[in-house]
């Protein structure tokens, strides 16, 4: 990560540096083929699809709170098809819409954007760590500039748990 934060601002690779350092996240995280996939071609994709979904973040700016990890689960089910993916996206959805409506839209936003972009699961990240962000958007048919999703629901929860406490 030191070598990314040490590229220009504005770029991928600076991006997402900035990005793993603020949420105390490391990309190693997902080393090692998942253990419980015979097959390793499966294990390979599975993999990769693991280690790129911090980037996915960056270039979609879905915040790392439960509201923009649905609303990125919801993006991920519109680009894979994933079951697993649209299931996290239609509970969490559900659940929580109780706290607030912004998740809604959130959500439908970002699957649509899942549906209009080119394919990010098969995108090079590595080759374009020193390129700007704005064009790496461009690249995968997202907008260069995104109003960002999520990051507004812990707030939330813990008002919520105040107001019931306080009850």
């Amino acid at each position: 990560l030191d070598e990314l934060v040490a590229l220009p601002e504005g770029t991928l690779g600076h991006a997402y540096a900035r990005f793993m350092k603020a949420h105390g996240l490391t990309p190693d995280v997902f080393d090692g083929a998942p253990a419980e996939v015979r097959d390793p071609r499966a294990a390979y994709v599975i993999q990769r699809i693991r280690q790129t979904h911090d980037l996915w973040h960056v270039v979609t700016n879905a915040e790392t709170d439960p509201a923009g990890e649905v609303a990125l689960q919801a993006f991920t089910y519109a680009q894979l098809r994933a079951p697993s993916s649209g299931i996290l996206a239609a509970v969490g959805l559900v659940r929580g819409a109780r706290h607030s409506r912004q998740i809604i839209r959130d959500t439908v936003d970002l699957y649509r954007a899942g549906l209009r972009a080119n394919k990010l699961a098969v995108f090079a990240w590595e080759d374009h760590w020193a390129t700007p962000l704005a064009e790496v958007r461009r690249l995968l048919g997202l907008p260069e500039h995104s109003r960002g999703y999520g990051g507004y629901f812990a707030g939330l929860l813990a008002a919520d748990k105040a107001k019931r406490m306080a009850a």
